[in-house]
């Protein structure tokens, strides 16, 4: 983890796979942002509460903010919007992110020509929230320091 220091990036972007493990815990010590896409359904919830968890134990340790991503959202579905109510009700509403990603083909078709949504087709109302979505995390004031990796 400390060869992050040498790299020559503003920002470091570590794509881990969603079952807890070394592989997805491991980078988390190095502080910054966990950001984690949120599909509005009940297993979902539940993966999120275990989530949450292991995030309360090691943002104790060093200094790790949370942005939670409501992604694949169905806007007419009442399932989905009760799963989104109770996600922004709970302790964690404040880190969830005010743009929801749906699901839309042109997502689909974005990763399939290996680029982003915003630049496949800057019209689409989906491709400018995907943008919106990508600024803010970006935004956020939580990039590992050097101190931050040598305490972790």
């Amino acid at each position: 983890m400390s060869r992050l220091l040498d790299i020559d990036f503003d920002v470091v972007v570590i794509d881990t796979p969603p079952a807890a493990g070394v592989q997805q815990l491991a980078p988390l010590y190095l502080g910054g942002l966990l950001v984690a896409p949120v599909e509005p359904d009940l297993l979902a919830l539940q993966g999120l509460t275990s989530l949450l968890k292991v995030w309360r134990e090691i943002a104790s340790q060093v200094d790790l903010g949370l942005s939670l991503v409501i992604n694949k959202r169905v806007l007419n579905s009442t399932n989905q919007q009760m799963v989104v109510d109770a996600i922004t009700e709970s302790g964690f509403g404040q880190h969830v992110l005010p743009v929801h990603l749906t699901n839309r083909q042109i997502v689909s078709n974005a990763m399939k020509q290996g680029m982003p949504v915003w630049k496949l087709d800057p019209k689409d109302a989906a491709a400018a929230k995907w943008a919106m979505a990508c600024k803010m995390i970006l935004e956020t004031d939580r990039v590992p320091t050097e101190e931050t990796v040598k305490e972790g």
